[in-house]
């Protein structure tokens, strides 16, 4: 971690003018599966809703938050029966950016994540467990109508609970965003899980998400 701060130092010191805002809303609707651990091809259902946004601070800084309410399903007979795992997530951070000229940006944030598990329908006790987050990403408007955002995520477990343990994860994303009306831009993206923990229940997930961006 301290040579990813190092990192985001040299870039900021070094930073020119930005084109894009760092003070937005998003809105939306995200879906996909994961594959569970093992030698059987069983795959769970993903799907929620979830706002997020940044605040500009200061130049090149900025401050966001996160909140996410979802639910995992089994779409497989097993020996749980049909499942269905509702489940809430809230993140809170600290970022700052660059501007590299051409309309493109990096950015790069950290983060905790917060989350838990009710699990009632398996007959267990709700679950806590948190993440430290490490993100890296690209702002780049090819055009002034579409903006896209490639992004690295490295997430390290830190706050287990009784029954599930809180593990590191690997995921790259894509976002694209279009602009509709000023300040106003729907968008599309997929995250992809690239490396899990050995102690991960799941695998090979993938989630896709829609929704608008409002800018400010």
């Amino acid at each position: 971690m301290k040579k990813f701060l190092l990192l985001a130092a040299m870039l900021t010191s070094s930073a020119m003018a930005s084109e894009f805002s760092y003070t937005n809303l998003d809105l939306g609707y995200s879906w996909g599966k994961a594959e569970l651990l093992g030698e059987n091809d069983l795959d769970l259902d993903l799907e929620g809703f979830f706002v997020g946004g940044r605040y500009e601070i200061t130049n090149n800084f900025f401050v966001y938050g996160n909140y996410e309410d979802a639910s995992v399903e089994n779409d497989f007979d097993s020996i749980l029966g049909d499942f269905d795992v509702d489940t809430w997530r809230a993140e809170i951070g600290v970022g700052g950016y660059a501007g590299l000229g051409g309309c493109v940006d990096v950015y790069y944030s950290v983060g905790y994540k917060y989350t838990e598990l009710e699990l009632g329908d398996l007959g267990g006790d709700d679950q806590n467990v948190g993440n430290i987050d490490l993100n890296v990403g690209l702002r780049w408007a090819p055009a002034t109508w579409v903006e896209i955002n490639p992004y690295l995520e490295y997430s390290i477990g830190v706050d287990d609970d009784d029954d599930i343990e809180a593990v590191d994860t690997f995921t790259a994303g894509l976002n694209v965003y279009v602009t509709a009306f000023q300040y106003v831009q729907p968008f599309v993206g997929v995250a992809v899980d690239l490396d899990n923990d050995n102690d991960s229940l799941v695998q090979d997930s993938v989630l896709y998400s829609a929704g608008v961006r409002f800018s400010f």
